[in-house]
């Protein structure tokens, strides 16, 4: 009887220090590691609803490029048409942190 005592309250403590790591991750990345800034947001809602953002973190494309990337996925992956307002956001937010210098990893790296 008290090895199973035991053995239950091992359990929960454990639990519950595993939920706890587990809470405290995803509290820390709650954005999948997208800088804080105008647009990230609009890039995490609109992004995230077709695929990984990981894709997104390893471009590195100029304005031109990100423009015409989400033209395609509008018009041939069936993307929704991001609102009129919204499209700029998105694409000022893409140039800047995942654009040709990948400002975002740079950022990534000197954090740790």
């Amino acid at each position: 009887m008290r090895s199973i005592v035991k053995f239950t309250a091992i359990a929960l403590i454990g639990g519950g220090i595993f939920a706890s790591a587990v809470q405290a991750a995803e509290s820390d990345d709650e954005w999948n590691g997208l800088p804080e800034g105008i647009g990230r947001e609009e890039v995490f809602d609109t992004c995230r609803a077709c695929h990984s953002l990981r894709l997104v973190q390893q471009q590195g494309l100029d304005k031109y490029s990100w423009t015409e990337t989400l033209e395609w996925m509008v018009e041939e992956q069936e993307m929704d048409q991001p609102d009129e307002e919204d499209l700029p956001l998105l694409i000022n937010y893409l140039t800047e942190f995942y654009g040709t210098d990948k400002k975002a990893a740079k950022m990534k790296a000197k954090a740790k």
